[in-house]
C-alpha cells in the first residue's frame, strides 16, 4: 500500500505537526466534487485544497489566508484572440474546462455568461479547442 503524497498532503502533514497532533491526524484523499459535501456531513474537520473563496463559500466556511495561487488563464487560437475586456468578449462563448476542477467552479461562479463545456481531462479540452468544439479553454 502506498502513502499519499503531493503538495496539499505535505501541507496537511506539516500543519498537523505544527499543531502537535501528527499522531492523530488522518488525511483522506477525495474526488474534488466530494470535498465540500464531506465537510458538511462532518466527515472531516478541514479541506486543504484550492477551494474558491466566493461570497457563497465564505458564508459556509472559515478560510485561512491564501497560501498558494493558481493562475487561471483563457486559451484560444491566436487567430481568434479576444481583446479586453475579456469578460464582455466571452459572453455567450463556449468555454472548455476540466470537469470537477477548481477552474470549473471558478468559471461557473465568476463567468456566468459563458457556455461551460466540461471535458474529462485536459488533453480532451485541448483536442476540443483544436477541433473548434469550444471557443476558448480555461
Amino acid at each position: 500500500a502506498g502513502r499519499l503524497s503531493g503538495f496539499h498532503v505535505d501541507l496537511a502533514r506539516a500543519i498537523c505537526a505544527e499543531l502537535g497532533i501528527a499522531e492523530k491526524c488522518q488525511i483522506q484523499a477525495l474526488p474534488w466534487v466530494e470535498l465540500e459535501g464531506a465537510l458538511q456531513k462532518g466527515e472531516g474537520e478541514a479541506i486543504i485544497a484550492g477551494i474558491a473563496a466566493t461570497p457563497e463559500s465564505r458564508s459556509k466556511y472559515a478560510f485561512s489566508r491564501s497560501y498558494l495561487q493558481f493562475p487561471a488563464r483563457f486559451i484560444m487560437p491566436k487567430a481568434k484572440a479576444l481583446t479586453e475586456p475579456i469578460f464582455d468578449r466571452l459572453r455567450g462563448k463556449r468555454v472548455g474546462v476540466v470537469a470537477g476542477s477548481a477552474h470549473e467552479r471558478m468559471l461557473r461562479d465568476y463567468f456566468g455568461t459563458v457556455q461551460v463545456v466540461p471535458f474529462a481531462q485536459l488533453e480532451a479540452l485541448y483536442d476540443g479547442l483544436k477541433a473548434g468544439k469550444v471557443d476558448a479553454g480555461f
